[in-house]
Order: structure tokens, then C-alpha cells, then sequence
């Protein structure tokens, strides 16, 4: 029972906190290329799908997302969980441009030269999202992923609210 009571308090202060901050959510969908560093054991750029949901509209948001990798002889799915901090959200969609620095922990399984693999890591990135149209737009981003592999990722996305 007492497991029970915890899930109910949880989610009594998730919702007072979302009712408290006007919270909604923003989805991207974003595709990308991954470049691991040369002295890495793996040596062939990549390709990535990326979806993330995060909270919206303040200046600090809750990430969470996924990232599916291919690279070589690397495939991998990742999750990740962290926060984007946007310095300029007070002004909102006034402002075409919305520049951000996102802080990510990483937890990646796949497979790399025919062998499972877990792999975890953080991920340090610098974006904008382009306001194009009302509650949707542009996202670029560039990350330094940081877990088994070091890698820059390089971000071009789609954002919606």
C-alpha cells in the first residue's frame, strides 16, 4: 500500500507543478549526423534519427528523447534524459529565433562488430529553434556526445508545440 501512496503524491506534485508553470509540451523530430572523434576505435561517420519531447514554455525545460545511430558496423538506440536551458524564453514567440544549451545523460544497447554493447555517456549541446510558424519551426543543433565513443553531432529538425 504504501507504494501506492507514493505514486499518488508524485503525481499530485507533478501536476501542481505543471499547472503552476502553464506546462505543455514540444515534440522534435530531428535527423543528423554523428562524427566520432579520430582516436576513437571507431573511425566511420554516422547517421541518426532523433525524437524528443520537452516541456514548454519556460526557460528551463525537461528533456527526454531517443536517438536511433548508424554508423559502420554501429547500431545503436539511445535514450536520453536531461534539460534544455533557453536564456531568451521570457520574450516567447515574439522572437524568431530562440537560441538554447542542452545537458543530456545517455543510455545507449546496440551492436557494434557483431557484439551487444551498453553504452552510457552525457551529451553537452548549444541550439536554436527558428520560430517559422505559429507553435512550430526549425531546430539546429550541434552536441558533444561524450560515452564510449566520443562524437559531435550535428542536428537539423523539424520542433512542434
Amino acid at each position: 500500500m504504501k507504494f501506492k501512496k507514493n505514486n499518488i503524491i508524485i503525481l499530485v506534485l507533478l501536476f501542481t507543478i505543471a499547472s503552476t508553470t502553464e506546462a505543455g509540451f514540444q515534440f522534435n523530430l530531428n535527423l543528423g549526423m554523428d562524427d566520432p572523434e579520430a582516436t576513437d576505435t571507431r573511425n566511420t561517420s554516422g547517421y541518426m534519427a532523433h525524437f524528443q519531447l520537452a516541456t514548454d514554455p519556460s526557460s528551463l525545460r525537461m528533456v527526454s528523447g531517443f536517438t536511433y545511430l548508424m554508423a559502420g558496423t554501429l547500431t545503436q538506440g539511445e535514450f536520453t534524459v536531461g534539460g534544455n536551458y533557453y536564456p531568451l524564453a521570457f520574450v516567447g514567440e515574439k522572437s524568431p529565433v530562440l537560441p538554447f544549451v542542452q545537458v543530456t545523460g545517455v543510455f545507449g544497447v546496440g551492436s557494434f562488430q557483431d557484439e551487444v554493447r551498453m553504452d552510457t555517456g552525457y551529451g553537452l549541446g548549444v541550439g536554436v529553434d527558428i520560430n517559422a510558424f505559429k507553435g512550430s519551426g526549425l531546430t539546429i543543433m550541434i552536441e558533444q556526445h561524450n560515452a564510449t565513443e566520443s562524437a559531435t553531432r550535428t542536428y537539423v529538425g523539424y520542433f512542434w508545440r
